[in-house]
């Protein structure tokens, strides 16, 4: 059973960098992350500094057709270039390959004419030696703002 979430790690943008930094957080057997991102284009999650090709993911656009990504640098976590919050959760056993779900909500075209589009992923990060303990969302075309935030949570 899930004990009580703890707040590891609340970072916000600072309008002059493609990067959101967690620092060294706690090695917690379970991550819940929550994002904010004002102006998503190319929004990707990265763990320990790895940039190897130990990540993949299965994702869907609205529900439409999946799609399957292996080998890859990091895991994109966005569809569209719109406004994103999004949320995932993450088994963090170190010996375990940390498999993680995700979900988030896009604005598509602002007003109420237009739905928003969700986007659902699955993935994985294959490293069977460490917790996850540091955390890089990346944003590609743009900086990240001081709306754009990650908080990470963690429970044992």
């Amino acid at each position: 059973m899930v004990e009580q979430w703890e707040v590891l790690a609340t970072v916000n943008g600072d309008g002059t960098s493609t990067d959101i930094l967690t620092g060294t957080i706690d090695a917690k057997k379970f991550l819940q992350l929550q994002w904010f991102v004002e102006d998503a284009n190319g929004v990707e999650l990265e763990f320990n500094g790895d940039t190897a090709a130990n990540y993949s993911r299965r994702w869907s656009n609205s529900w439409g057709a999946e799609n399957l990504n292996t080998g890859l640098s990091n895991i994109g976590i966005q569809y569209t270039t719109t406004q994103i919050h999004g949320s995932a959760y993450i088994s963090n056993i170190s010996t375990e390959e940390k498999l993680i779900e995700s979900r988030d909500t896009e604005r598509n075209t602002a007003g109420a004419g237009n739905v928003p589009y969700t986007f659902i992923l699955n993935a994985k990060w294959t490293n069977t030696s460490d917790s996850i303990t540091s955390i890089r969302m990346l944003k590609g075309g743009s900086n990240f703002t001081a709306l754009d935030n990650l908080t990470v949570f963690g429970t044992d």
